[in-house]
């Protein structure tokens, strides 16, 4: 009696390893922060761009583009520096 290769050996089980814990998304809600916002840390300001347009830039990032010409350049700054640095209104009560 002559045995076959394979026939005494154990079945093959393949066998997926599952989780223990279950993963769980947690997502933060983004929100844009206002360039007016106190609680922001940075200088803004606004820059000429090679093109011709002006750059709002905050920190180290340029922002946006803003239409403009070199003349409205020291206005636009001093117009976001009274806006960032005014008082607060008062409230009545």
């Amino acid at each position: 009696m002559s045995i076959m290769p394979g026939e005494l050996d154990p079945p093959i089980r393949i066998v997926q390893r599952q989780r223990v814990r279950r993963t769980v998304k947690v997502t933060v809600p983004s929100r844009r922060p206002s360039l007016l916002d106190p609680r922001l840390r940075g200088d803004p300001w606004i820059l000429p761009r090679a093109d011709g347009t002006l750059a709002l830039c905050f920190d180290l990032w340029e922002m946006a583009a803003v239409g403009g010409c070199l003349l409205d350049l020291p206005s636009l700054n001093t117009l976001l520096h009274r806006a960032r640095h005014r008082y607060p209104r008062r409230r009545i009560a």
